[in-house]
């Protein structure tokens, strides 16, 4: 939850609701008294009086507030730049922020949030056509529970007791992502084209990328097929073009480890490296007209064949000698 006090000095209004700029940017305030008349910027601040403060700001923002005793009570609102149409509406009883919603430049809203307590809230979102497209329940950052809608108003997906799967649409219904979710946390996620198609496809685990996950362009060939362990890539990842493999690399706990090859056309081998923990550490070798290139590494250092071997040579014997 949001609390919010103001504090005043002269005619400079420090607010904690959303939109505000610094106050260099404010352009005029002005004070209007409950009753409406206006009120000495430099006098209010000693008194208790009800009013609303209408700030203007440079970027042609407007947020007019209502105070009680000094605190934020009733509407406060935050224009679009250069508009009188309300962009945000907040609602505060006694300094608590109640509600906030967020409208289009059309006037209509488009998400809604109730603050219950300092940890429970309820978020509903609206097509830009007027139907319902969501509505969440959060405790803390945790979705308890979720209805999806098409913009025909069915019910697509929902989520109970933070198990279930969460549907995602832009303004004009069309669906975007889907989202798995088992006690509390996303497991896989789908992400999708203009025209429906998959575009990303991905596994998680405690909330990080774990397991495949797969890119495919619009016309649904393969983009790249990686594997993941808790956010880390690890183990074979493969990359496309037109639809065939052009590169596989090997990854441990996110870092190039054992050989990358790169292929023409997903068939003839190109190129290959050995890498040792993120460093070229071996041999690496083009291929062209029936014939090798080999260059060698030495822990990312380009050594000739003899040096890698005599410091290879080297690194058994340190290590035989430690053991």
């Amino acid at each position: 939850m949001i609390k919010s006090l103001c504090i005043l000095t002269g005619a400079t209004l420090l607010l904690s609701s959303c939109g505000n700029k610094k106050n260099d940017d404010v352009v005029a305030t002005r004070i209007v008294h409950k009753l409406g008349y206006n009120i000495d910027p430099d006098l209010w601040p000693k008194k208790h009086d009800p009013a609303k403060v209408h700030t203007t700001f440079r970027n042609g923002k407007t947020i007019i507030s209502s105070y009680e005793d000094k605190l934020l009570h009733g509407d406060t609102t935050t224009s679009f730049e250069h508009s009188q149409t309300v962009q945000i509406r907040e609602h505060y009883k006694r300094g608590q922020l109640e509600k906030r919603t967020y409208y289009s430049i059309s006037g209509a809203p488009e998400e809604e949030t109730y603050f219950q307590s300092p940890t429970h809230t309820v978020v509903k979102r609206w097509y830009s056509s007027g139907s319902p497209k969501s509505t969440e329940e959060f405790v803390e950052t945790k979705l308890i529970h979720g209805q999806y809608f098409s913009i025909n108003n069915e019910l697509a997906s929902h989520i109970t007791n933070g198990t279930g799967e969460k549907t995602l649409s832009n303004h004009f219904g069309d669906v975007i992502e889907k989202q798995v979710f088992v006690n509390y946390e996303i497991t896989y996620t789908e992400t999708y084209h203009q025209d429906g198609t998959p575009h990303v496809v991905s596994s998680f685990m405690d909330g990080k990328l774990h397991g495949e996950k797969k890119t495919f362009s619009p016309a649904g060939d393969p983009i790249s097929v990686e594997n993941y362990l808790y956010g880390l890539k690890h183990g074979v990842c493969s990359y496309y073009q037109n639809g065939y493999v052009y590169q596989m690399t090997t990854y441990v706990e996110g870092r190039k480890h054992g050989v990358e090859q790169l292929f023409i056309d997903g068939v003839t081998l190109a190129e290959e490296t050995l890498y040792n923990f993120g460093l070229k550490h071996g041999p690496s070798v083009v291929y062209y007209d029936n014939s090798a290139n080999t260059q060698w590494y030495f822990q990312n250092e380009k050594v000739s064949k003899e040096k890698f071997d005599r410091y290879e040579e080297r690194e058994h014997m340190i290590s035989s000698l430690q053991n």
